[in-house]
């Protein structure tokens, strides 16, 4: 347990939403929306931390040779079970995202899914490219 907990490194986790609901004002304010979204804002928040927790584990199978003190390179965690923790990461950010409001039965606002991709697609690249 203690080795998954280094491995997503659950001590950082609380400072994600705080990202998720600044960007959120920020469209508010920053456009003429009037939005009552509070299930899809907390289903955002979920779906940004299962992202982040993506991006660590991705992180930590890239280096998984190089990065010792690591739970993979030393033996802790299995790099098969750190890809399915990774995989189990996006299909529960999609899942996550594709959720019905419960209140007005409806997913969170369609832009989620591009901004989602485009998040998960920087977070590959960057952790491919971070030590050229």
């Amino acid at each position: 347990m203690k080795a998954w907990l280094r491995f997503f490194r659950v001590v950082n986790l609380p400072t994600v939403p705080g990202d998720i609901w600044v960007g959120a004002a920020a469209v508010w304010f920053g456009t003429d929306i009037v939005c009552d979204c509070g299930a899809a804002l907390f289903n955002a928040t979920v779906a940004g931390i299962l992202l982040y927790m993506f991006g660590l584990a991705d992180n930590d199978i890239v280096g998984a040779m190089t990065d010792k003190g690591r739970p993979i390179p030393d033996g802790r965690i299995s790099l098969r079970s750190a890809r399915i923790a990774r995989a189990a990461c996006v299909i529960g950010a999609i899942a996550v995202g594709l959720a019905s409001d419960p209140v007005a039965l409806r997913p969170i606002p369609w832009a989620w899914g591009p901004v989602a991709f485009a998040l998960l697609c920087a977070i590959v690249v960057y952790n491919r490219t971070k030590n050229w």
